[in-house]
């Protein structure tokens, strides 16, 4: 309900009539919505668009302009598109209007009204805070147009709706099948991991300036300060060396980015400086050390953003009805590995920084990940389809650590997981459909997908020796990079760590 009606909507503001649209899109469309109860079903984030037409920081940072949009009573007009409407039954009526009726009237009438107003000035402090702080991106693309409403309604005239739209373009992408919206810019994120694969193909000389201009572009991305004024009194973490999944201007530090990014550094500075340029301060590396470090919590695993500590039973009061687990921080396979990854390189670099914590990270952040193994002997990806991914981080992480096939039982479990799944053509394909039903699921009609087949190869790899070096459940995301990225990855992996027998071998 909340992907059609709102696909429906975005075709009529587009121009389509009620009965356009490819193969009469609209109609049939409007047809199913109304055949499963009418756009009164859709989820509270979508009542929201329809109407206008400490908790994490994603999920914070949205409520913030919707409390601001719902105590300033902001309701968009009635348009042409009105043909969506389809009537509330009696008893929504009755529970929503008596709510209206006796609530309302006591937050309208002083001295409550005069705290809804302060509420409001509270509440558009944050959203400005936000905004200023992340050069009028903001978090990500749902935060971005409701702040930038938020505005609006504030003063429609004024500078910080102006700057907001300046900031629009950032989000637009062309892609083969046409025009979207970025969840928020990946540029980091899919740097880092290209930089990997190119260094892993062993083309250094080849990729000379390639490598140099991804160097640049990771050390002018990092983040060099925290967010300005007193950031811990608007619930803000440190962010000084860290990098985002986007670029600087974005401002929110991400565990895994920037252990990405350090990866990416200290890899680099291995090259000469005359063909990929000059290698980052070594104090600017120990400012991502820091980061990493403060996002690790007691049980060894890593958060995203922020520090973990909320208690879970606030998720009993997720509003949002399409995806799971947002209220809270959570660690993850993911961050943790990457992390645990991160300072294993960074100790064969700096070996006297910050040594028993460092120390200590490494040996809890292994744990958590051979903790969290499922019985089956894979790990829930929370930022890819699903299993395979998580796993092949997990991987990745242990090998770090120095466990191998020989002497780890998770990585012997993980390896049992990937050859049980392989396909007769050799590869690997997992549906998106395993991240809510939280098991392995194969695609339709048991089909090969090329980046997890790369994923699922590298995690193998990883599990035979050491190593040198979905957006919460429901929310797909699709990563056009990475069917550039990792079958290159996985192939030079292959080609430089697997040897292979000789013609006169048996």
């Amino acid at each position: 309900m909340f992907g059609t009606t709102l696909s429906y909507i975005c075709m009529r503001i587009l121009g389509e009539g009620p009965d356009g649209g490819q193969d009469n899109a609209c109609a049939r469309a409007r047809k199913w919505i109304l055949d499963h109860g009418g756009a009164t079903y859709i989820p509270s984030w979508g009542k929201i668009w329809l109407s206008v037409s400490k908790i994490w920081c994603y999920c914070r940072l949205a409520y913030h302009p919707i409390s601001y949009l719902y105590g300033k009573k902001f309701v968009g007009p009635i348009t042409s598109l009105e043909d969506l409407y389809y009537p509330h039954p009696l008893i929504q009526d009755l529970l929503w209007d008596s709510l209206y009726i006796f609530a309302e009237p006591f937050l309208n009438c002083w001295p409550l009204n005069k705290l809804r107003d302060k509420a409001l000035q509270v509440t558009m402090k944050h959203i400005h805070y936000e905004d200023e702080n992340s050069q009028y991106l903001d978090i990500g693309c749902v935060e971005k147009v409701l702040c930038m409403l938020a505005c609006w309604v504030d003063d429609p005239d004024g500078d910080y709706f102006k700057k907001h739209l300046a900031r629009i373009p950032d989000y637009l992408w062309i892609a083969e099948d046409g025009m979207k919206m970025l969840s928020i810019g990946s540029q980091l994120w899919d740097t880092a991991f290209a930089i990997q694969a190119l260094l892993a193909s062993g083309l250094t000389y080849e990729m000379g300036p390639v490598l140099a201009r991804g160097h640049d572009f990771i050390k002018k991305s990092q983040v060099k300060d925290n967010p300005f004024g007193d950031f811990r009194s608007m619930y803000r973490h440190i962010s000084k060396g860290s990098w985002t999944f986007a670029d600087r201007d974005h401002g929110w530090q991400v565990s895994d980015c920037t252990a990405e990014g350090l990866k990416c550094c200290l890899l680099l500075s291995l090259l000469p400086p005359e063909i990929v340029g000059e290698k980052m301060e070594p104090e600017r590396l120990y400012d991502a050390i820091n980061i990493i470090l403060n996002l690790q919590s007691k049980n060894g695993g890593v958060t995203g953003w922020e520090p973990a500590g909320s208690k879970n039973w606030l998720e009993l009061f997720n509003p949002t009805e399409v995806s799971a687990d947002i209220i809270i921080e959570y660690e993850g396979v993911e961050c943790t590995s990457a992390t645990l990854q991160a300072l294993v390189l960074f100790k064969k670099f700096y070996l006297e920084h910050r040594t028993k914590e460092i120390d200590d990270f490494m040996s809890n952040a292994t744990k958590y990940l051979e903790s969290i193994q499922l019985p089956d002997g894979s790990w829930y990806g929370n930022w890819g389809v699903c299993f395979t991914y998580g796993t092949w981080f997990a991987l990745g992480g242990l090998a770090a650590a120095g466990k191998t096939y020989d002497n780890c039982v998770a990585i012997r479990k993980a390896v049992e997981f990937l050859l049980e799944n392989q396909l007769e053509d050799g590869g690997w394909g997992e549906s998106y459909l395993s991240c809510p039903k939280k098991e392995y699921v194969p695609l339709e009609g048991n089909t090969s997908n090329l980046v997890q087949t790369a994923w699922a190869l590298m995690g193998l790899i990883y599990s035979e020796q050491e190593l040198l070096g979905v957006f919460m459940r429901n929310c797909m995301q699709h990563c056009a990079a990475y069917r550039n990225i990792f079958p290159l990855w996985a192939l030079a992996e292959y080609r430089k760590r697997i040897t292979l027998p000789s013609n006169n071998q048996i």
